[in-house]
């Protein structure tokens, strides 16, 4: 219980900490809990278990190195925060639980494991990153492990909060060769930013909500059995939203793809519309499209095409 303390911390046992911390370095083996606390960290390695709980911020400046687990908890109402101004390399596993939160600043860097892996009892080990509650990319997340943003519960209601990941304007996220990135049924990815995709196999799975109002890019895998909106409903609204699908890549929909008025498909590879049984089947919604269509082949004046522009009927 520290008002502020300065140094290095090198941990191999329990050390609970609730103050304000200047730490330049901090080597992580055993158990770290951050209650109460703000931490300015330089450099931080961890190889054992860091909770950061409640009214905790934690804040790394340089380099993070996790092979270990990281939990950022709430607590009585307040929410434990992770933000990371430097790079971050993660081979173990991060944890964002409900109501809390872990920001990727600009000039921020979070790599999710690596082509080679780390190395743990002769085994390969790829990160994972468990989203239960908020994840804000406002620089780059490198996915080459296993992200999963929500989970699957009964009945789920993902348009009222819930597990989200937002990846700003100026954010990018790459889900790079042997990534995964998961939304599953109550989880949300709203991309204003860049997503991109390369993995062949694993992709990108949408069971969830999946909002493009910026672009994404797809030469590998990807599988949606949610909802993805391209670009937003009203024009004013903002940017188009731009969905490429490389040649020698595809995307698999058994759920709904809404193309709003100022979203962009592109399709070189393959979009393949599929039906699963009576319940799950595959609807692509052009909506712009069609406006357009009836505007421009009613052959009408112009202020009379404007008007039929904006009829949302067909």
């Amino acid at each position: 219980d520290v008002e502020q303390f300065s140094g290095r911390l090198y941990n191999y046992g329990t050390v609970d900490l609730n103050g304000y911390a200047m730490l330049s370095n901090v080597d992580n083996y055993g158990i770290l809990n951050a209650s109460d606390l703000h931490i300015d960290s330089y450099n931080l390695y961890n190889e054992g278990e860091i909770n950061i709980n409640g009214y905790a911020e934690l804040n790394c400046r340089n380099t993070f190195t996790n092979n270990g687990q990281i939990n950022v908890n709430p607590g009585n109402g307040t929410t434990g925060s992770l933000n990371l101004w430097g790079d971050m390399e993660s081979w173990g596993n991060i944890s964002v639980n409900a109501d809390a939160e872990l920001t990727v600043h600009e000039d921020g860097l979070l790599v999710i494991g690596a082509d080679e892996g780390w190395q743990q009892d002769d085994e390969a080990v790829h990160g994972n990153l468990f989203v239960q509650g908020s994840v804000n990319v406002n620089g780059c997340l490198d996915n080459f492990g296993y992200i999963g943003i929500g989970d699957n519960v009964d009945d789920p209601d993902p348009y009222n909060g819930g597990p989200r990941m937002y990846v700003g304007c100026g954010g990018y996220v790459l889900n790079d060769v042997d990534g995964a990135l998961d939304v599953l049924n109550n989880g949300t990815l709203e991309v204003d930013g860049w997503l991109e995709n390369n993995d062949p196999d694993n992709g990108v799975c949408i069971e969830g909500l999946f909002w493009l109002n910026g672009e994404m890019f797809n030469s590998g895998h990807f599988y949606n059995a949610g909802h993805i909106q391209i670009a937003y409903f009203e024009p004013e609204d903002g940017a188009a939203g731009t969905l490429v699908i490389h040649e020698g890549s595809s995307l698999d929909n058994f759920g709904n793809v809404f193309l709003c008025p100022r979203g962009i498909l592109t399709v070189d590879g393959a979009l393949n519309n599929l039906w699963k049984g009576n319940e799950e089947h595959g609807c692509i919604h052009l909506d712009g499209f069609m406006d357009v269509t009836d505007a421009v082949g009613s052959y009408r004046p112009l202020e009379k095409r404007r008007e039929i522009l904006k009829d949302s009927h067909v």
